[in-house]
């Protein structure tokens, strides 16, 4: 279950109160507002669901012929970021210069965007090329977030796993500006059990 989903400082490392909620959906969304389109960074944190199986690790997992291949961590993006780049984790590690991630809004229709890949096999793409970009911290005080006190700790009491990006957010995923971008995130169990999706919006100036 996912127990937080936010943006992070990069300075501080604080999680910045959210400016409002989008209660059409349940739970409600929080809404971010960050001054630039990148520069800060993305956690979310999960604790085990009705299982009580542990939330598994593995941030890539990809077949370009086969979209049932998927990571544990699997997170999108409504909106294109970055250049929207249809290459899977083109990072500055893997694929200098690095490239951005392809919008998805969870139906497959946008992988009309890139050419001879679409349906579920598009979204097992977008799902490895955002996903990738992401670390695991498995325990509170290696988080990427920082207590009251200024020292790592989950945002979440409760929370048992997190995921973050490592660097922040470069100008490579860089967020459209002048809208809001939709991410929704959900991991599975240690059998690959799928849990439930939460949602934030990042509002660019």
């Amino acid at each position: 279950m996912v127990t937080f989903i936010g943006i992070v400082g990069a300075a501080d490392r604080q999680v910045p109160t959210p400016i409002g909620y989008d209660t059409s959906t349940t739970p409600r969304t929080p809404i971010y507002h960050s001054d630039f389109p990148y520069g800060f960074l993305i956690a979310v944190e999960f604790m085990p669901g009705m299982s009580h199986r542990p939330v598994a690790t593995s941030t890539f997992n990809s077949d370009p012929g086969n979209p049932n291949v998927l990571p544990d961590f699997q997170i999108k993006s409504d909106m294109k970021l970055g250049n929207g780049s249809c290459t899977i984790c083109d990072t500055a590690m893997n694929n200098p210069p690095p490239g951005g991630v392809p919008a998805d809004t969870m139906d497959g229709e946008a992988g009309l965007t890139c050419p001879g890949v679409s349906g579920a096999q598009f979204d097992a793409n977008v799902i490895n090329d955002f996903s990738c970009r992401f670390d695991v911290r498995q325990t509170s005080d290696t988080a990427c977030t920082n207590n009251q006190h200024g020292l790592p700790a989950f945002y979440m009491m409760g929370s048992t796993i997190q995921f973050c990006t490592p660097l922040g957010v470069g100008s490579e995923i860089a967020f459209p500006q002048h809208t809001r971008t939709r991410i929704t995130a959900h991991a599975r169990d240690n059998i690959g059990q799928p849990g439930p999706p939460a949602s934030m919006i990042v509002e660019i100036e």
